[in-house]
């Protein structure tokens, strides 16, 4: 039987949880007041035995990472490639708008000669 598997769709750059106290901590996130949705280990992967399900993997924590040391922190590339990109978008934006601002400038003109009307002969 296969083991169940856990994909991730979106991976972050880099992820750290800080925690203060006395172990084992608990990782929560949603709401405030919403009730448990939490469900029995055999609805999760059915058809494994307990000790079938204790001898799959477990999830462990790596070392504290220091400022700065983390992937995507400074000293390294994707933070760079990042904010080339950003500045390569803004530039992109700033030059549309300009066309744009340019190509209303002559409308008004053309609109103002019709609104003349011919010149006089």
């Amino acid at each position: 039987m296969e083991p169940p598997g856990l994909r991730l769709r979106w991976k972050p750059a880099s992820m750290v949880f800080v925690a203060g106290g006395k172990a084992p901590y608990t990782l929560a996130f949603g709401r405030d007041g919403v009730q448990s949705m939490q469900v029995q280990l055999n609805q999760v992967a059915p058809g494994f035995s307990s000790s079938e399900l204790a001898a799959l993997e477990q999830a462990r924590t790596g070392e504290s990472l220091q400022q700065g040391a983390h992937p995507g922190g400074a000293g390294s590339g994707t933070q760079d490639g990042s904010n080339m990109r950003v500045l390569g978008l803004w530039a992109l934006l700033l030059a549309g708008v300009a066309v744009l601002a340019m190509m209303a400038w002559k409308l008004s003109r053309q609109m103002k000669e019709d609104a003349m009307g011919p010149p006089a002969p």
